[in-house]
């Protein structure tokens, strides 16, 4: 994958369609030409639904910060409140600057396209013609340049940077810059370089290095895409226009340019290795690790992604050795990729990519679990010559990938085998010689027991409380609160699980090691864990036999609200549940007004049911509707 600076929709002409009227004003009531608007975007980790001042159209003299911004691509940047996330608009934007022969621009996001992002472009003209009324110039229509986001915001920076003013002898670019933005428009590879070669003329590295750096990265696009000449020589070219941009764009001063460099780099040179011209399989993988240092998890998701995917592709298909633990080293550094490109891959965050990811893992962890089973086989038969750590290591990491395959595939016999090949490992690891495979060990079985294991219920319950308190006895001794935490948390789900709502001294077991887990977990840092712990205490102090039952039901709202604070603006069906618990939680709730409390159990089923539909889920969503009617008629009653 090569990032480039072009967008993707090639726009037409101008058409004048009617559109809703919005007014802006600034703060002394003045009419201005710039606007903004109110929108509501959803964050690309956590699907939180965020509130957004998004700005549409710009008049650079107006708002020359807002110029600035556009240039350090971060006009319409915000962060999740939820997850923290920097996310961004991806809008189009008007530019409008006065007295210049190209007055009009419209940035073009990179990953835009589509009849709605024409249509938008319409719709802006005919706002902005609207907000100009008299001082509207209709030759304007014949000068409008779009622009890609990226030559967009090299040009401007470019111009900002020579005394904060647009500089003149680059404006003849605009024009060049527009045609390269869509590959629509330039079918002609070699009109592109010359394209490309034109603007270098105009442009240096020391007047105007970003745009000189933006120019040279779209040659090297440019040539990997280039099918005529030598496939190898045009993938060397790409390479050095590469390395070029990174003379500008350095780590420290445009780490996302640096890193979009890397990639590319990368790329080209993973072609280079299926071509046999290079023998070093690492270097493409060098330089996409180099990328994810500024396509972190937080600020760009989805690079962060798909880099990972690319190296995680690398590592599965290129030809390693056949030496025993090669292969499986290679795969297992694949799983490692796959993995932290899927922390970020949901259903409803990049579906397509999920599944593409989701079935990748599968494929990778069976065939990384049959070299580790051969593995075992082959240092079995040779015993005698083979250090005696190495058969429980093979089987630990067998059993490890056999339980990450059972999240995945949920597949019974895969439970069978992790627990199994951890039974195996645990004949040699003891507390004694290996206490962190020893304890590493017991977590892993006791995470089994508590997510996949349904034969015998009792029988479940005993095994997680079982294996999680031999695991604490590392973890507890290495001071390791994270996971001490999330064992007290599965300790006191067991016995939560276990007591059924009428084993007094189970449920008070289950409020013990829950409050230890509360103590020890960090909010910050495992926000999940956190918010499934405060869910778990309201539903125990819900059903808690000890103690007023009034006092319990307060505490349980308490907790169940500290729960909803994490995913309060979120859809998905953990917050749902928390919520559902409030609402029934308030409708047993004998202290405050009787009526405030239904309208508030209401309020919170309401809200449930945008998760719990009809159609997804037929059975929750009778029983909320019948609580609902309940509420209903007894508020009636309380107000006839």
């Amino acid at each position: 994958m090569f990032c480039q600076v072009t967008a993707v929709l090639p726009i037409n002409h101008i058409r004048m369609w009617a559109i809703i009227s919005y007014t802006y004003e600034n703060n002394e009531g003045k009419m201005t030409n710039s606007f903004s608007k109110l929108k509501v975007e959803i964050c690309s980790k956590c699907n939180a639904q965020v509130s957004v001042n998004e700005w549409q159209i710009i008049d650079a003299e107006e708002h020359p910060e807002l110029l600035e911004k556009i240039g350090d691509e971060s006009i319409n940047d915000y962060h999740c409140p939820t997850c923290g996330t920097k996310n961004n608009t991806n809008s189009i934007i008007l530019v409008f600057r006065p007295n210049k022969e190209f007055p009009i621009i419209f940035r073009i996001p990179s990953d835009g396209g589509g009849e709605t992002d024409e249509e938008i472009t319409f719709l802006l003209m005919k706002q902005f013609q609207k907000q100009l009324e008299s001082r509207w110039d209709d030759k304007w229509f014949q000068n409008v340049i779009f622009i890609s986001q990226v030559f967009l915001a090299s040009f401007i920076s470019t111009s900002i940077s020579t005394t904060c003013t647009l500089d003149e002898s680059i404006e003849i670019l605009l024009p060049i810059l527009g045609e390269l933005s869509f590959p629509e428009s330039v079918n002609d590879i070699d009109r592109r370089i010359s394209l490309c070669a034109y603007g270098l003329k105009h442009v240096t590295r020391e007047k105007h290095p970003l745009l000189w750096a933006s120019l040279n990265n779209e040659v090297g696009v440019t040539f990997v895409n280039r099918k005529d000449g030598d496939v190898i020589e045009n993938f060397e070219i790409a390479i050095n226009y590469f390395i070029k941009t990174q003379e500008v764009w350095t780590k420290e001063k445009y780490p996302q340019q640096w890193a979009m460099a890397s990639s590319n780099i990368g790329s080209s040179l993973y072609h280079l290795l299926a071509q046999n011209i290079i023998q070093d399989y690492e270097a493409p993988i060098k330089y996409w690790l180099q990328a994810l240092e500024a396509f972190n998890e937080n600020t760009y998701p989805l690079k962060y992604i798909t880099t990972h995917r690319m190296i995680a592709d690398a590592y599965i298909h290129t030809p390693f050795t056949l030496e025993i633990g090669t292969i499986a080293q290679a795969q297992l550094k694949a799983i490692y990729h796959y993995k932290c490109a899927q922390k970020l891959l949901s259903r409803t965050s990049y579906p397509e990519i999920y599944d593409k990811n989701t079935s990748d893992l599968i494929l990778v962890y069976e065939n990384c679990i049959m070299v580790h089973r051969n593995c075992i086989l082959t240092v079995e038969l040779l015993r005698d010559g083979v250090p005696e750590n190495i058969i429980p290591e093979f089987y630990f990491t067998t059993a490890e990938l056999y339980f990450d395959l059972a999240k995945l595939k949920n597949s019974k016999d895969n439970i069978e085998q992790a627990i199994l090949c951890f039974h195996k490992a645990l004949e040699y690891f003891t507390v004694d010689n290996y206490p962190d495979k020893w304890g590493e060990a017991n977590y892993y079985l006791a995470k089994i027991y508590q997510d996949f294991y349904r034969d015998d219920a009792i029988e479940r319950y005993k095994k997680v409380i079982d294996h999680s308190q031999k695991a604490l006895i590392y973890f507890e001794s290495h001071g390791i609160s994270a996971n001490c935490s999330e064992l007290y948390h599965d300790i006191g789900l067991a016995y939560l699980e276990w007591s059924n709502g009428v084993v007094e001294q189970q449920l008070e077991d289950s409020i013990h090691y829950l409050n230890l887990a509360d103590n020890l977990c960090n909010i910050e840092q495992n926000p999940q864990l956190w918010a499934m712990i405060q869910h778990n205490l309201g539903v125990a102090y819900t059903q808690r036999l000890l103690d007023e039952r009034s006092n319990n039901i307060d505490k349980a709202i308490h907790y169940f609200e500290q729960a909803l604070s994490i995913s309060k603006n979120t859809l998905d069906e953990h917050s749902a549940n928390t919520k559902v618990n409030l609402g029934r939680a308030y409708i047993d709730r004998e202290n405050g007004k009787k009526i405030e409390n239904l309208e508030r159990a209401a309020e919170y089923l309401e809200q449930a049911l945008h998760t719990y539909t009809e159609q997804e889920y037929p059975d929750k969503w009778t029983q909320i509707h019948e609580n609902l009617g309940n509420i209903y008629t007894e508020l009636a009653n309380e107000q006839s």
